[in-house]
């Protein structure tokens, strides 16, 4: 009965295999092994996602609704998929018009949920769309390990491109070999031209009212469900109930063969993937289902006509390419009708591997054309090979210990420690050197788990580097020794990071008026922390949610970074004088946010204190009633700009 129960759940979990393998159209290259999979989350937070969506609810908090059931959803099927999110048109307002406006916000991690809502909850929205940028970012410092990942992108957005960038375009030469299934694209708005704009790019999902998310989420997962499905360990039990099968179940994993009764062999090619399946059928002309332990139809191959003979080519057979030249002597150009010095070759031409083939670095310029002058925006910085700026003069030694354990295969973990127990969970990108060449040979994210553990990253090559991290070029361990066989330990010694406070284009003056609520955000239940603005605080590198006291109050999430020093800039302050005729008495005030007017206090004149304030630099109106019946009278805006330092008279006529 076990055995029955076992074999039935085998050929359950292999039919799913092989169908999944015949349908989709790129297959990961196993060889031999799970690869992970990774979902990677684009979000659109630019100014529109300001407004209003359905019942009253704004279209960026729809998002981060859709995103959370997402990330539940695909645990449900298996918690060890990592999540990533990548952000636009968050970090700079509608004026500044920055088309370069990106980052990744939450490296990919394994059950990072909180993590995730801990991050959404600090991002507003603010600027422009860049989707275009914001995708070929993603290819070139995302997805940056196809062969071991399968990666999965999804875009939620309520527009199109703002900036000029063709998606199409990035799609086609960037993201088309680094994806696992097309992406898919989930609307916030009911606009039939955008089905159309992204048709090149995904599938389109249309999501525009609360009941539109449960469907919509229901068909990512079960569209991602083959790499979610199985988990290592049933990848392990497929494996021993195979090897454990009758002769007629007999299947290897991954298959080999498909060979008929008379002995032709046919080869069923994957199309990402030149290994051919194969599965073994038995000499027998007729199943007995007997044999199977459960009743089945027979299944009667008399009816099939005698199979014709195929040829297949033996791979060992094919003959490599020569490149030998014999009896070469010096070469003529003349023939070529060129002038160039003889060059003489000898012995073979080694032929160049693809793996060593660079691409040219293509960079593209958008300019907006309109009649009257724009300002566009400076070109990011040029991306180059990092090895050409890692050897910084002056950079001093750090301290760091190796330790290993035997295992069966060579493995990497990076760990951040004060030395004296305390562990730290930042997620840099870590590079491994050539001391040699200074070329960067390997890179990869240090992501961690639920517990704060590194994830241990496979298939670094054995050998002696210098170990680095992308963002701090000055901090180098020396001398890195990645044995084979072995779990190799890093442990980096690292010290806490400085946070302090300065005024914007002040540095001189003391920001003497404010305190600030430091809150650490990289762990579910992180340290708060008053700081006056005036002193330096250490802290545990990692990112914080800060909370400036200023009027209307100033929200900062920054990256604390180890062994740095973070200052914090804000604008200096200037002064709002409300005047009125006596006849109204309470304003409310909204502040500008992209390209939107929220309400953020309300005065009431009465009080002598509110008709002189001390706020922020930046555009404002007041909104009021005016006359005997305020309530039913209508209401008046008066736009206004306070700048800093300077006193700006309100006359609420």
């Amino acid at each position: 009965m076990l055995r029955s129960m076992r074999l039935k759940r085998f050929i359950s979990v292999f039919l799913g295999v092989f169908c999944a393998y015949s349908s989709i159209a790129q297959t990961p290259q196993m060889k031999g092994e799970l690869v992970q999979s990774r979902i990677l989350i684009l979000l659109d937070e630019s100014s529109s996602m300001i407004e209003t969506w359905a019942d009253g609810k704004e279209k960026y908090m729809a998002a981060r609704e859709l995103i959370a059931k997402l990330m539940d959803s695909v645990y449900a099927v298996n918690n060890q998929v990592e999540f990533g999110l990548r952000v636009f048109g968050h970090q700079h307002t509608v004026a500044e018009n920055n088309c370069y406006d990106t980052r990744l916000e939450v490296a990919f991690s394994k059950d990072n949920k909180v993590q995730m809502g801990l991050r959404l909850a600090d991002i507003h929205p603010l600027g422009v769309t860049p989707i275009a940028y914001a995708l070929s970012q993603a290819a070139e410092n995302d997805l940056l390990d196809e062969k071991h990942n399968v990666y999965s992108i999804i875009l939620i957005t309520d527009g199109g491109e703002s900036c000029g960038g063709d998606i199409c375009e990035v799609m086609k030469n960037l993201l088309k070999d680094k994806v696992y299934f097309k992406p898919y694209i989930v609307s916030l708005e009911n606009d039939p031209t955008l089905k159309k704009t992204y048709s090149c790019m995904g599938d389109f999902l249309q999501v525009t009212n609360q009941g539109d998310i449960p469907p919509a989420v229901g068909t990512i997962v079960e569209a991602f469900r083959p790499v979610i499905k199985i988990t290592q360990t049933e990848y392990k039990e497929l494996q021993t109930i195979s090897a454990n099968a009758p002769s007629v179940l007999k299947v290897s994993v991954p298959v080999k063969t498909w060979k008929t009764p008379v002995g032709a062999s046919i080869s069923l090619l994957s199309p990402a993937d030149p290994k051919p399946f194969n599965i073994t059928l038995p000499v027998a002309k007729k199943i007995k289902k007997t044999e199977l332990g459960f009743t089945l139809p027979p299944i009667v191959m008399d009816a099939l006509p005698p199979p014709e003979k195929i040829t297949v080519i033996n791979p060992t057979h094919q003959k490599p390419f020569n490149t030998a030249v014999a009896n070469t002597g010096n070469i003529n150009t003349m023939d070529l009708g060129l002038k160039m010095p003889p060059v003489a070759v000898e012995g073979k031409i080694a032929a160049l591997k693809p793996a060593h083939l660079r691409q040219l670095p293509v960079i593209y310029v958008i300019e907006e054309l309109k009649l009257a002058t724009v300002k566009v925006p400076s070109l990011p910085k040029i991306k180059t090979d990092q090895a050409a700026t890692l050897a910084v003069p002056g950079e001093k030694q750090r301290e760091y210990r190796i330790e290993t354990e035997d295992a069966s295969e060579t493995t990497v973990e990076v760990y951040f420690t004060n030395g004296t127990g305390t562990f730290y969970s930042t997620t840099p990108q870590v590079l491994l050197i050539d001391p040699e060449t200074k070329q960067v040979l390997k890179r990869f994210f240090r992501t961690i788990d639920a517990d704060g553990n590194p994830d241990p990253q496979h298939n670094i090559p054995v050998g002696v580097y210098d170990l680095s991290f992308a963002a701090k070029t000055n901090f180098v361990l020396h001398g890195v020794e990645i044995q084979q066989h072995k779990k190799n330990k890093i442990f980096v010694i690292i010290h806490s990071t400085s946070l302090s406070f300065a005024y914007d284009k002040a540095p001189d003056r003391p920001v003497s008026e404010f305190t600030a609520v430091v809150t650490e955000r990289n762990k579910a239940h992180g340290r708060v922390q008053e700081q006056k603005c005036t002193d330096a605080q250490m802290y545990e590198p990692g990112n914080y949610h800060i909370v400036i006291n200023t009027f209307p109050k100033e929200i900062r999430n920054v990256d604390l970074d180890f062994d740095d020093e973070t200052v914090i800039t804000i604008p200096q302050p200037g002064f709002a004088k409300f005047t009125t005729d006596g006849n109204t008495r309470v304003i409310t005030l909204f502040q500008r946010l992209g390209d939107k007017f929220l309400p953020f206090h309300t005065l009431d004149l009465n009080d002598p204190r509110s008709q002189h304030l001390q706020m922020q630099p930046g555009e404002y109106q007041a909104h009021y009633q005016k006359g005997p019946g305020q309530a039913n009278a209508a209401e008046q805006v008066i736009l206004f700009v306070v700048k800093p330092t300077q006193e700006t008279e309100v006359i609420l006529k």
